[in-house]
């Protein structure tokens, strides 16, 4: 039994979590409050300045381009890091203390009025970016260290449930705090995510020898060569990108279609894509374990299936509870999709987990910001050119997302490889 094999347990996967979790919970609150901070401060700034949105969007989209820049290349590093701290940790020792710091400064930043304020805000924003992009890839990459093929998916079922609850305990726990004060918000949050490196140095012993990892120069490089040249490498990927495009879609526009077409009051209508990430939070295991019995490649398609359905089922509802309900169903479905992904490209890695955990982050990263543009591009030239008013273009909403899910159930009907024991036989095999 390999070194990792011997120390898989279910506590060390809830405790490596912790990792993901501080992940979730910073970002479930930069992205709740930032957007507000940097309006203001630009209106602070260029009171009578036409684009405010638009130029707070542009700061937000940062992190997407430092993510598809850096996460590869933190992934493919750490597969070749080994210093007293362990493989992945030191990426998450230096992350996540860069991270809260540049985290807990950005209500002061947002405090500071003109151009002293909002230039460092986007300094910040571009800090924390960054910091985070240093240790998400190799946090994700730490699991597999210690989990065999068979319990990965069920065992990043455990991570997403961690990452989940981060995002719950930001929106619940983080709104209040807001409501009392922004910074005491932003630096509980800190706190949290110090906390949860100490448990995570404490507690977390990596493989003292990596077995089984390929000892390659260029680890990252070789990873972007395989995907390019093996056909389910490349169709995985696929499907990785055009799902993404489809869910950040609907995460991003879904508020304004309840708004605009179905006249909903604001809070109801975030209130429903929210359930849709709690049932996804619920499900996540239970995802994971279908995979172990049905197969990754099965479970995957019948979620992408199961979410076809729904969503051209939820075009045609009006009804909040029905909406309500369909919502919770794709999320359902969502959790077969998206817990079983990354691990199809872990089996088939050669070991290399960081390298290819950087490459789905690529692909899905690069969907989130490609995704919402497309779709606002869309939906601006329908009321231009095709008559389409404030309330009607949103509907096009669901055909967007259809069309896409579709595109990646046909992309993973190419995929043959990443089922459970094949990275056993790859290791046999070299």
């Amino acid at each position: 039994m390999s070194t990792e094999k011997s120390k898989f347990s279910w506590i060390t996967i809830f405790l490596i979590g912790l990792g993901f979790f501080t992940t979730a919970i910073s970002w479930s609150l930069f992205n709740s409050y930032i957007p507000i901070f940097l309006q203001a401060s630009i209106l602070s700034t260029i009171p009578a300045f036409p684009f405010v949105v638009a130029l707070a969007g542009f700061f937000m989209g940062i992190d997407n381009l430092v993510a598809i820049i850096m996460n590869p290349l933190m992934g493919s590093r750490s597969d070749k890091t080994w210093n007293r701290f362990g493989r992945r940790m030191p990426f998450l020792i230096i992350g996540i203390p860069l991270a809260a710091g540049f985290f807990i400064g950005l209500p002061i930043a947002a405090s500071v009025p003109g151009m002293l304020g909002l230039a460092s805000l986007v300094i910040l924003i571009l800090g924390f970016d960054i910091s985070m992009a240093i240790y998400r890839a190799p946090t994700v990459a730490m699991m597999p260290d210690f989990t065999p093929s068979k319990k990965r998916s069920p065992a990043n079922g455990v991570i997403n449930l961690m990452g989940g609850i981060g995002s719950i305990f930001a929106f619940v726990v983080g709104s209040i705090l807001y409501g009392i004060n922004p910074f005491l918000a932003f630096g509980v949050t800190a706190l949290i995510m110090i906390l949860a490196l100490v448990v995570l140095v404490l507690v977390i012993r990596e493989p003292e020898i990596p077995e089984e990892v390929e000892k390659v120069d260029q680890p990252l490089r070789q990873a972007f060569r395989e995907a390019i040249s093996d056909r389910s490498i490349l169709s995985i990927l696929i499907a990785i990108f055009a799902w993404f495009v489809a869910f950040n879609t609907l995460e991003t526009w879904f508020t304004s279609y309840g708004v605009f077409t179905l006249l909903w009051p604001e809070n109801i209508a975030s209130l429903a894509m929210t359930l849709f990430a709690l049932v996804f939070v619920i499900f996540a295991i239970p995802g994971g374990l279908l995979a172990v019995k049905f197969g990754r490649r099965r479970t995957i398609m019948v979620g992408l299936v199961g979410m076809i359905i729904t969503l051209v089922i939820v075009s045609f509802m009006r009804d909040f509870i029905t909406v309500l309900i369909s919502l919770g169903l794709a999320g359902f479905f969502w959790a077969f999709v998206n817990v079983n992904s990354i691990v199809m490209l872990w089996e088939i890695s050669r070991k290399k987990q960081g390298a290819y955990t950087g490459i789905y982050y690529v692909s899905s990263q690069f969907a989130a910001a490609i995704g919402p543009i497309a779709f606002g591009l869309l939906a601006d030239v329908l009321v231009l050119f095709f008559g389409f008013t404030l309330s009607t273009k949103w509907i096009l909403l669901w055909p967007f997302s259809i069309v896409f899910l579709i595109l990646a159930l046909v992309a993973m009907i190419f995929v043959k490889r990443g089922e459970i024991g094949e990275e056993e036989k790859l290791t046999t095999l070299t």
